[in-house]
């Protein structure tokens, strides 16, 4: 026996509810509804490092804010393969002799674009805040670079005006003088 999952519901709740809810919306004055965006935005501290001379790829990060630190990783960003989107990530030439090293077959890495740092977390209501970078070998643990700034957070609007507010600190670009530069 077939029964309704209405049975036993007064159907004058949903109009009572409905009902409420337009008593509800004009008493807040919400008539005019504001629009406001869904973008999942993620504040945190972003250090471009594709400017230093070293080889991102083999590089461990340490980004501080404040007195806070983290290990983070370095997001090598590698060029568009010459065959453009789709394409295989490496070309090869044809070879008519066996190479003796087998680095010489393999084939070429594709060289990195850039490289970022990059550590999502929540930004201190603070006028001012230091941001540190330390990069390491991640073989030998020798310190590559090390960089320090004073950066002011500023606030962002990700999903329209009004549609509530998060603080985040521009991106910041990691020059070989020691500098983190706006």
């Amino acid at each position: 026996m077939i029964t309704s999952p209405l049975r036993g519901r007064r159907p004058s709740t949903d109009r009572t509810a409905a009902l409420l809810g337009l008593v509800a919306l004009t008493l807040t004055g919400c008539t005019d509804p504001q629009v406001c965006t869904l973008v999942m935005y993620e504040p945190g501290v972003r250090v471009d490092v594709g400017a230093l001379a070293l080889d991102p790829r083999t590089a461990d990060a340490r980004i501080c804010l404040d007195e806070e630190c983290t290990d983070a990783p370095v997001t090598v960003l590698l060029r568009e393969p010459a065959g453009g989107p789709g394409s295989p990530p490496f070309t090869t030439a044809p070879t008519t002799a066996r190479a003796a090293d087998p680095e010489e077959a393999a084939p070429a890495r594709a060289a990195p674009a850039g490289a970022m740092v990059f550590w999502r977390r929540s930004i201190p209501d603070q006028e001012r805040v230091r941001v540190t970078l330390v990069l390491t070998d991640r073989v030998s643990g020798e310190e590559l670079y090390r960089g320090e700034a004073a950066a002011d957070p500023e606030v962002v609007e990700p999903n329209g005006s009004g549609c509530g507010e998060v603080r985040d600190l521009p991106a910041l670009t990691a020059r070989p003088d020691g500098s983190l530069a706006a």
